[in-house]
This record gives C-alpha cells, sequence and structure tokens, in this order.
C-alpha cells in the first residue's frame, strides 16, 4: 500500500509538472498553433483516459 500512496503523490505532482509547461507553452502560442495544440491536449487525455480504464480493469477496481 505504501508504493501506491508514493505512486499517487508522484502522479499528482508529475501532473502538475506537466500542465504548467502545458499553461506556458500557451501563453506562448496563438492562432493556428494554439488550437493544434488545444486539439492534441484533447485527443491525449482522452488516450490517458482509455489506458486509465483499461489499468482499472486489469489490475482492480474495474469501471
Amino acid at each position: 500500500m505504501e508504493s501506491m500512496q508514493c505512486i499517487s503523490q508522484e502522479k499528482v505532482c508529475q501532473d502538475k509538472r506537466l500542465n504548467d509547461l502545458y499553461q506556458e507553452l500557451l501563453r506562448m502560442l496563438d492562432g493556428k498553433m494554439r488550437a493544434q495544440l488545444i486539439n492534441a491536449q484533447y485527443a491525449w487525455l482522452n488516450s490517458r483516459s482509455k489506458d486509465e480504464s483499461l489499468e482499472a480493469m486489469l489490475y482492480g477496481g474495474g469501471r
């Protein structure tokens, strides 16, 4: 259980780090490039959600 808590804390830390960088990049872009980044982000979030659902089914707590 302790390792799961550590993994969970690390996930929160890395998600924040990734979000901070994403927000910084959004501020740097405009127009078409900004729209492409946003579309890529939506695609990545969808993929991540599907991965998490699969992992939950495989390793317990299936949705």
